[in-house]
């Protein structure tokens, strides 16, 4: 699993789909899903999952062009565009069932 911190979104074109972590350091909520996105991420082959983490206390213009307002909020994108998301913890198996409706042609 490779976590990107700082690299535009665009960077991750070589992946298949790129999942986007939207949190706050201070969001109990944030922390609990973390180690769940982490963990299901890394059940994908090398290339094919990204995880980006972005801190919408450090970047609120962008966390506003994605229309945040609750956190933790996780987006999957894919050939550079948002294809779904959601917004609360999930368990790992809702995180891989989402991720593996993102990797679906």
């Amino acid at each position: 699993m490779q976590v990107f911190k700082g690299e535009p979104i665009g960077s991750a074109v070589s992946y298949k789909v790129t999942i986007l972590d939207c949190y706050a350091d201070w969001c109990g909520p944030c922390r609990l899903l973390t180690p769940v996105l982490e963990e299901a991420v890394n059940s994908y082959p090398e290339g094919e999952v990204r995880l980006a983490k972005l801190n919408v206390d450090n970047h609120g213009p962008i966390a506003q062009a994605l229309k945040v307002s609750s956190i933790p909020a996780v987006f999957l994108i894919k050939d550079g565009k948002v294809e779904n998301g959601f917004v609360g913890a999930r368990s790992l198996e809702e995180v891989k069932s989402f991720i593996d409706d993102g990797l679906k042609p």
